[in-house]
């Protein structure tokens, strides 16, 4: 628990409650809330770490940077097909939802 504290830099009631039972962490986008166990995070949090000490500080910053830069559009992608109620490819839909858990685990 106090190592995903200070890996997250959530407050330790959070963590706490994110781990008993796995709850979880909410991340917010736009009307949406996306639900996300605690251990996606923490497997997140684990792969930037080997993604940074294998490639290197730059080059993990330079790909995060890239990947980030395509989220607005993407999102908006995903709120302009549920106004329409038109739904999106899985693949498309599994790529952003890991695309945000990891900008959660790089930024928080």
């Amino acid at each position: 628990m106090i190592k995903v504290h200070k890996d997250s830099d959530l407050a330790l009631a959070t963590v706490s409650e994110a781990l008993k039972g796995d709850l979880g962490v909410d991340i917010v986008v736009g009307p949406m809330r996306l639900r996300v166990p605690a251990q996606a995070l923490a497997d997140a949090r684990a792969s930037w770490s080997a993604f940074r000490a294998e490639a290197g500080e730059d080059a993990a910053r330079r790909t995060y940077e890239a990947m980030v830069a395509t989220l607005d559009e993407r999102i908006q992608k995903v709120l302009r097909a549920f106004e329409t109620e038109r739904p999106l490819n899985g693949d498309f839909m599994n790529r952003l939802v890991l695309d945000l858990i990891w900008r959660r685990a790089v930024t928080h």
